[in-house]
């Protein structure tokens, strides 16, 4: 039998429900020892735009008090072309 993988779910779409705005989120992602040094590098993964670093994807989840595993990039969820890196 197949183990089935859990539910992922968008990083915006969980940063909306916490009711945090993206300098909110970057406050918290720097208190797990991140710095994004600009907002749009947010915005942009956010939109699938860009890539996340695992560093930072990993201080994002935690600051969304999440298992990183859990969270989807938008282009799992659509068709996308491959994104460069981002911080």
């Amino acid at each position: 039998m197949t183990a089935k993988a859990p539910p992922r779910v968008g990083i915006r779409a969980v940063r909306e429900a916490y009711g945090l705005t993206i300098p909110d989120l970057v406050t918290r992602i720097e208190e797990h020892g991140v710095t994004v040094k600009d907002t749009a590098t947010i915005r942009n993964v956010e939109t699938g735009n860009k890539r996340p670093s695992l560093r930072l994807l990993n201080a994002w989840a935690k600051a969304l008090k999440l298992n990183p595993t859990d969270v989807a990039m938008p282009d799992e969820c659509c068709c996308h072309e491959p994104h460069a890196d981002a911080a």
